[in-house]
Order: C-alpha cells, then structure tokens, then sequence
C-alpha cells in the first residue's frame, strides 16, 4: 500500500485489536484503540501485519520511566518506513503506567517506533511538541515489559541501529531483549447465538411437576468478541511457553536465522 506524502497509508485498521509481543524475555499483549489515536493504529495494524518487529531488539529500557523499541532488525526496512512520519494527533488519553504510543522526536516525527510507559509520566501531556499520544495500553504481561535487559539504558546508538539493523545491535549490545514474533489480533465477529430445546423435567408450579422445553443460548456463543480474543491470545502464551506451538516457533527463528536476526 502506498503511503500519501504525509506518511499515512490508505490502510485501516479495526476499531479494537491486540498485539501480541513474544520476546526473548517472555510475552506481552497490547490492547489498541483506535478512538484513541486513529493514525497511530493503522501505523501499527500495517506494520503488525507486515513483520516489521520481528527480530527487533528492545534497545531503550528506563526503569520506571519507559520501554522504547521499534528499530528493524533489516536496515532496509528502517530506511524505507522511518521517513514516513505520521502528522501528529490530538491527545485523548493520558501517558500513565502502562499506556503505549509511537515515540516522537519533536513535532510529526512518529514513524515506527513504540514507547510504553514503566512509570507515572502524565507530566508528558503537558508538553505540546513533545506530547506522547497513547493509543492504547499493555493488557498483559506488563512483569515481563519491567523485567527487560535494561544494562544497557539509554546508551544505544538509534542512528546506527537504525542503519546496521541487528548486525549492528549484535555487535554493539548483545544482550539486548529481542522481539522473535510480533502479530495482530483483530475481534473476531459475534457468532449468531444458537438456541436449543431444554428440557426441564423437574421444574415445578404450584406445586405440580411438569416437563417444558424451552428456549436456552449455547454457552460460548454470542459472547463479547472481545473476550474471545483475549481468549485466542492467552492460549497462544500457554503455548508458546509451554513450547507446544514448536512448528510455529522453529520456523520463526529458522527465518530470522536466514536474514541474520536470530
């Protein structure tokens, strides 16, 4: 999809999705709203679906101010998206504990890189050309966002990490955390409620036992499709820790492997 000459792809993303962050460190879940920041979703809705993250390292980690990553492990992807800065948006949530957003450098400079907030920084919507704009916040796995390699502070190099990709992060920061496997989770549709025949043998009126059938939903269904993906998402964690989606897992790092990221 091509990009107008401001940056914004004609691509857009669902009201409501997840993204799911399976790192060298454990695994972590995003819910997104896109109410919250309309372009930073599609941003993030394409990227996700394009595998920009997959095998970036998370290269800026500040206890108790933020968690910042978004660099491509291939440099050609860095060149290609970051001059595709997105205008900036109005701010409609607050830059609190656990909120997320795209990182910005001073005005219409978000590109690809995320910002999740490790520590109370609602100081940052009073900052006009600086002010983060979160369009979302992490749902799950936040003890694994502040368990993250954070050795290494604020000392990366974002210029040469951007132009060396994971070449450069191996050489320089080895033990930075690294992202293996970045994806969407959208809704999935309410399905339409099923209705059986219950029998009730044993109901009683006034005290005479009678048999009525009567209508009844299938448990299961018709429920919030949003409680259905969170129930998508938390299975794919049990199997990934468990190690039980190992197909999925070894061709994954077979990949990275291949382009030089594992």
């Amino acid at each position: 999809v091509a990009p107008s000459p401001s940056g914004v792809l004609d691509t857009r993303a669902p009201d409501e999705f997840h993204a799911l962050f399976a790192t060298t460190k454990g695994s972590f879940v995003l819910a997104i709203r896109r109410a919250l920041a309309p372009l930073a979703a599609d941003r993030l809705w394409v990227l996700l679906n394009r595998g920009f993250y997959n095998g970036c390292r998370l290269h800026r980690v500040l206890p108790g101010f933020a968690v910042q990553f978004g660099l491509a492990a291939d440099a050609g992807l860095n060149r290609e998206w970051t001059p595709r800065v997105l205008p900036d948006e109005t701010r409609r949530a607050s830059n609190t504990v656990g909120a997320v957003g795209f990182a910005t450098s001073g005005p219409s400079s978000r590109s690809t890189q995320l910002f999740i907030h490790t520590g109370h920084n609602e100081w940052l919507d009073h900052m006009p050309h600086q002010s983060l704009v979160p369009m979302g916040s992490v749902e799950a796995g936040m003890g694994v966002v502040l368990a993250l390699n954070a050795a290494y502070g604020d000392s990366v190099n974002q210029a040469a990490l951007a132009a060396g990709g994971e070449a450069y992060a191996a050489r320089a920061a080895p033990f930075l955390d690294k992202i293996l496997l970045a994806m969407p989770v959208a809704p999935r549709e309410p399905a339409r409620p099923r209705v059986q025949m219950v029998d009730k043998s044993t109901q009683v009126s006034d005290g005479v036992a009678s048999t009525q059938r009567t209508p009844s939903t299938v448990a299961g269904e018709g429920a919030d499709p949003r409680e259905a993906a969170r129930h998508e998402i938390e299975i794919y964690l049990a199997k990934v820790a468990a190690w039980e989606d190992a197909e999925l897992y070894e061709a994954r790092i077979a990949e990275l492997e291949s382009t030089g990221c594992g």
